[in-house]
């Protein structure tokens, strides 16, 4: 697969479970002048300010060794995915309650059951 097929490859398996233009896939020279895969997400801080940060992957001549080396940047956005999805106020929460963006879902269906009971006590 050539190198822009699996940029795209690898956003449209983001874009099907993170809302599209949170996380963009983009191939770039690093500083030895070689391509490398670069995935960019943005998400809210504990402070509410918008933060962008990145992960990058290597590219070499393998096409097995790239595939794999996208699969995991595409396995980490994909993980965080609920978390990318959530409003920047739920963002924030978890951020200042030290949440791993991993652990989103499950902390936040905590919060959710733990609302639920006091209003039913």
């Amino acid at each position: 697969m050539n190198l822009f097929a699996l940029k795209t490859a690898a956003q449209n398996k983001v874009n099907n479970v993170v809302t599209e233009g949170k996380v963009k896939f983009t191939i770039e020279k690093n500083e030895q002048g070689r391509n490398e895969m670069r995935m960019e997400y943005s998400y809210y801080a504990a402070d509410t300010s918008y933060v962008t940060s990145f992960k990058t992957a290597p590219l070499v001549r393998n096409n097995a060794v790239n595939e794999m080396q996208v699969d995991l940047l595409v396995s980490f956005a994909v993980n965080r995915a609920d978390f990318l999805n959530a409003s920047y106020y739920w963002q924030a929460e978890a951020q200042q309650a030290n949440v791993h963006p991993q652990m989103f879902k499950q902390w936040r269906a905590d919060k959710k059951r733990t609302t639920s009971d006091m209003v039913s006590a």
